[in-house]
């Protein structure tokens, strides 16, 4: 069985239509063996909302403060399976800090 890194569809549509945080959603690459680009500043995967480049290297998003998701992004973005979901903070959801690693969903 390969080891599936991201958050999955249902749980990406669950917090964008069921909990209404879709506004403040972004995607991070979540696997480890992810190559950062060379144009990348990334200094570590997993931390700071990330995307694949075209030749499937990972690349930061700039600007991602003041991004405003919607609901055409989190269908792209769902369909990754490396994309893990993380929550801009601050935003109208209200949250200050959410942070769940977990290696083994059983």
């Amino acid at each position: 069985m390969e080891a599936l890194y991201g958050a999955g569809k249902e749980t990406w549509e669950h917090f964008s239509r069921k909990l209404d945080l879709a506004r403040d959603m972004l995607p991070v690459v979540s696997n480890p063996n992810a190559e950062p680009s060379a144009n990348s500043k990334l200094k570590a995967l997993g931390k700071v909302p990330s995307l694949y480049t075209s030749d499937h290297k990972v690349c930061g998003i700039r600007g991602w403060t003041k991004h405003e998701t919607t609901y055409k992004d989190i269908l792209i973005w769902s369909a990754q399976e490396d994309y893990g979901i993380s929550l801009r903070t601050g935003g109208v959801a209200g949250l200050y800090a959410l942070d769940v690693d977990i290696d083994n969903p059983d």
